[in-house]
C-alpha cells in the first residue's frame, strides 16, 4: 500500500491552464467532469447484479480477499496504465499505438470489445425501461397470479400468501381451500405443496420476453422492446451530439443518482423483517472455497468486468483531460467509487433477497438468482414487499436505466472518437455521421436481441465477448508498454504530466507482476472452460452455438496477430530490422500541444530544427540501438 499512498501526497502541476485547452478535439470543463465520467462508464449494471451473485456463489465474505488482492494487484495497476496512456498523447484507442505500431491491433481489438458490449448492453438498459414504464401503474404488474401470462404450475401469488399467513396451521387450509373459489386448484396446490415461484419470474420470462425454447427460433421481434432500445439509442445520439461537453454535464445527475438510490434501498431493506438474514448470508465467509481456483478466476474476471479494462473507453476518457491533470489521483477516486458501489449494491440486494425468502418461506440460497435474474426477477418481487411498491420500482429501475446508460456513453464516444482520431483533420467535421451511423448500426444489431429468442443471444454475447477479449487485450497492452515501449520511458512520460516521480510500486506491477496475472487467469479460464448453459432452466446450449460464440471471441482478439502480420509483410528490411521499426514511436507520437513537447523524451523529426539543443543520438529502447533511412523521431537522453 506504501506505492499506492506515497503518490498521492504529491498534487498537480499548476501549469494546467486555459493555454492547456486543446482546441481541435476538445477537452473536459472541469476535472469532475471526467471523474464523474469514468465512473459512470465503469460503475454499471455488473456492479448491481454480478458482483452480489458471484459473492454468494464463491463462498460469502470470503470473496473480497481474491477480489482485493485481483483489485490491487491488476485492475489499479492497469486503470492507472490506460488513463495515463491517454491522457499522455490525447488520442483516441487506435490512433494511440503511435506510440508502438506494432501493436496497434490492441486499439482495434478494444474498439470491437465496446462495439459488441455496446449492442447487448444497451438491450439490458431497454428491459429496465421498459418495467420502468410499466411500473407507473397503482398495482405492479408482477405483484398478482391472475394474469395471463401466469402458468399453472408453480406459481406464488403474494397476496395471497400474505393474507394466508395471518392464520394459523390448523386454519391455513381452510384459508387456500376457501381462496379456490377465486383461483383454479392448479394455482393454489402448488402454494400449498411449497412448490412455489415468484410471479416476477413469469412476468419477465413470459410477458417482457415471451422467451421461445431456443436459439433455432427466435420468434418474433416485441415491439415494446424494440421501441424502448430505439429510445435508449437516441436518448445516447443525443447526449454525444456536442462531445463530452453535455455528457459531461449529464454524468453529475446519472452518475450521483445511482448512490443515491441504493443508499436508500439499502436503508428500506434494513428496515424490514428477514433483511439481517440476507445480510448475514452475504457477509458470512466460507474459507474452503479460498482453495479452489474457480474463485480466483471470478474474482480477476470481475475486476476486469467491473473497471471495463482494456475496452478503450478509458482511454477514450483521458484523452480529453488536459496535460498536467493529476490522473494518479483520479484513477484511485475512480477505482474505490466503483468499489465502493459494488459493495453497497451487494448489502443492499441481499438485503431485499433476505426480505423476499421471511416472504416465501425459504432460505436465502433458494432465492438468489445471477445476473439477468437478479435484477428483473429477484429484486421486482422483493419490491412487491415495500409500502408503495410502485414507487420503490420507479427509482430502482430509473437507476437500473441510468446506469446502463452511462457506460454506453462512453463505449459509443470510444468508437467514434477512434475512428475521427485516424484522420481528425477530416472526419472531426464529420463527427455527427459518424455518430449517426454508429448508433443507428448498433441499433439494428441489437434488433434480433428483442425477439422472443433474444435472451439466447444476449447470454451468448455476454459471456464469451465480456471476460475473454479484454483480458488478452491487458496482456497486450502490458506487454507493449511494459516490455516494448518501455516501463521506464512511460514512467518519465507520466512525471511530465503530474510532477512526480513514478514509484517502485507501479513500475513492478507495470512490468511483470499485473501482465502475468492476467495471463495466468486467461490460461486458466480456457483450460477450465466450462460449457455456457441457459439462465433460467440451466440448459446446455447447441455445439454450434458455442462455435459462434468462440468465432465472436476471436473477431474480438484476432485483430492483434493480424495486424503484426500485415505490417510485417508491408514494410521493406530484414525480419529483425520491420520488429525494430515497429517497435519504435511513430515520427507523430507524443503530446497533442506544441508547448508540451518540452516534457517529450521523443520529438517529431520534422520538427527538428525547432530544437537544435537536442541531442540527435539512436533511438534506443528495449529493442536495442536502431537507426533507419527515414527519420522516425528524436530522442532525447534525459537529464
Amino acid at each position: 500500500m506504501v506505492g499506492y499512498l506515497s503518490d498521492l501526497t504529491i498534487s498537480s502541476s499548476d501549469e494546467d491552464s486555459s493555454e492547456d485547452d486543446n482546441k481541435v478535439r476538445g477537452h473536459w470543463n472541469s476535472r469532475l467532469d471526467f471523474v464523474l465520467s469514468c465512473l459512470g462508464y465503469i460503475v454499471g449494471l455488473g456492479n448491481v447484479w454480478r458482483f452480489p451473485y458471484l459473492v454468494y456463489r464463491n463462498g460469502g465474505g470470503a470473496f473480497f480477499i481474491p477480489y482485493l488482492i485481483m483489485l490491487i494487484f491488476c485492475g489499479i495497476p492497469m486503470v492507472y496504465m490506460e488513463l495515463a496512456f491517454g491522457q499522455y498523447a490525447s488520442l483516441g484507442p487506435i490512433t494511440i499505438w503511435r506510440a508502438v505500431p506494432l501493436f496497434k491491433g490492441v486499439g482495434y481489438g478494444m474498439v470491437l470489445v465496446s462495439m459488441v458490449v455496446a449492442v447487448y448492453y444497451n438491450v439490458v438498459t431497454a428491459w429496465a425501461a421498459y418495467y420502468l414504464f410499466t411500473s407507473m401503474t397503482s398495482v405492479l404488474p408482477w405483484e398478482s397470479c391472475n394474469n395471463s401470462w401466469n402458468t399453472e404450475n408453480n406459481i406464488l401469488c403474494t397476496s395471497i400468501l400474505r393474507n394466508c399467513s395471518l392464520y394459523n396451521d390448523t386454519e391455513v387450509i381452510p384459508c387456500i381451500k376457501e381462496l379456490q373459489t377465486i383461483f383454479s386448484d392448479s394455482v393454489i396446490n402448488p402454494l400449498y405443496t411449497h412448490n412455489k415461484t415468484s410471479p416476477s419470474e413469469e412476468y419477465f420470462y413470459r410477458s417482457v420476453l415471451n422467451v421461445s425454447t431456443g436459439l433455432q427460433e427466435l420468434g418474433e421481434i416485441r415491439w415494446q422492446l424494440a421501441l424502448c432500445l430505439l429510445m435508449c439509442w437516441t436518448i445516447i445520439f443525443l447526449s454525444l451530439l456536442k462531445g463530452i461537453q453535455i455528457s459531461g454535464k449529464i454524468s453529475y445527475a446519472v452518475v450521483s443518482f445511482p448512490y443515491i438510490i441504493i443508499i436508500i434501498l439499502l436503508i428500506r431493506g434494513m428496515t424490514m423483517d428477514g433483511s439481517l438474514d440476507g445480510i448475514k448470508f452475504y457477509v458470512t465467509p466460507k474459507w474452503e472455497l479460498l482453495q479452489h481456483p474457480r474463485v480466483w478466476g471470478d474474482a480477476a474476471t470481475q475486476v476486469f468486468f467491473s473497471l471495463s479494462v482494456c475496452w478503450g473507453g478509458l482511454t477514450t476518457l483521458a484523452s480529453y483531460n488536459k496535460f498536467h491533470n493529476n490522473i494518479y489521483r483520479d484513477t484511485i477516486l475512480v477505482c474505490l467509487g466503483d468499489t465502493l458501489m459494488s459493495v453497497l449494491a451487494g448489502f443492499a440486494v441481499f438485503a431485499s433477497i433476505g426480505v423476499l425468502g421471511k416472504e416465501l418461506g425459504t432460505s436465502v440460497d433458494n432465492v438468489i438468482q445471477s445476473d439477468v435474474g437478479l435484477t428483473f426477477i429477484v429484486y421486482p418481487a422483493a419490491i412487491v414487499s415495500f409500502p408503495v411498491a410502485p414507487l420503490w420500482s420507479i427509482l430502482f429501475f430509473l437507476m437500473i436505466v441510468m446506469m446502463g446508460l452511462s457506460t454506453l456513453f462512453t463505449s459509443v464516444e470510444t468508437i467514434v472518437t477512434a475512428i475521427v482520431d485516424e484522420n481528425i483533420k477530416i472526419l472531426h467535421k464529420k463527427r455527427v455521421v459518424i455518430l449517426s451511423i454508429v448508433c443507428l448500426s448498433a441499433f439494428l444489431l441489437g434488433l434480433p436481441l428483442t425477439t422472443q429468442g433474444g435472451l439466447y443471444i444476449l447470454q451468448l454475447m455476454d459471456g464469451f465477448a465480456g471476460g475473454f477479449p479484454p483480458m488478452v487485450n491487458a496482456v497486450f497492452m502490458g506487454v507493449a508498454i511494459g516490455w516494448t515501449y518501455g516501463v521506464k520511458q512511460f514512467c518519465r512520460d507520466i512525471s511530465h504530466m503530474i510532477g512526480i516521480t513514478v514509484s517502485w510500486w507501479w513500475r513492478t506491477m507495470w512490468y511483470g507482476v499485473s501482465p502475468i496475472i492476467t495471463l495466468f487467469i486467461l490460461i486458466f479460464s480456457a483450460v477450465g472452460y466450462i460449457p455456457l448453459h441457459r439462465e433460467f432452466d440451466d440448459i446446455r446450449y447447441p455445439q454450434w452455438a458455442e462455435i459462434v460464440g468462440f468465432l465472436l471471441v476471436a473477431l474480438c482478439i484476432v485483430p492483434v496477430p493480424a495486424w503484426i502480420i500485415i505490417r510485417l509483410a508491408t514494410i521493406k528490411g530484414s525480419l529483425i530490422q520491420k520488429f525494430k521499426m515497429l517497435c519504435q514511436p511513430e515520427r507523430d507520437w507524443g503530446p497533442a500541444l506544441e508547448k508540451h513537447w518540452k516534457y517529450a523524451e521523443y520529438y517529431p523529426a520534422v520538427n527538428a530544427q525547432n530544437f537544435p539543443e537536442l541531442d540527435s543520438s539512436p533511438i534506443t529502447t528495449i529493442t536495442g540501438t536502431f537507426l533507419v533511412s527515414i527519420p522516425v523521431t528524436i530522442r532525447i537522453i534525459s537529464k
